[in-house]
């Protein structure tokens, strides 16, 4: 019976269950128990694990949005006499 391998496209799967943020000791089983981060460098140790969970709570990896438009000039604010009316 083999140990099957992490997907290679999958972080999470990548991240060792042994994982330690090396500035306040959090480790990922007290993240996922308490789900709290310790200290600023948690974000960037468990950086793959928050992706996770943010695209999870929100239903997806990353946020679609619509095209942006450049802003209309006012009227009156144009230099063209003849758009003056």
């Amino acid at each position: 019976m083999s140990t099957p391998r992490p997907n290679a496209a999958d972080p999470v799967a990548q991240t060792p269950p042994t994982l330690r943020c090396p500035v306040c000791g959090l480790t990922r089983a007290e993240l996922n128990a308490h789900g709290l981060m310790g200290c600023a460098t948690c974000y960037a140790v468990f950086e793959a694990l928050v992706v996770q969970a943010t695209a999870e709570l929100h239903g997806a990896r990353f946020a679609e949005a619509p095209p942006l438009t450049p802003p209309r000039t006012p009227r009156s604010l144009t230099t063209d006499p003849a758009a003056v009316g």
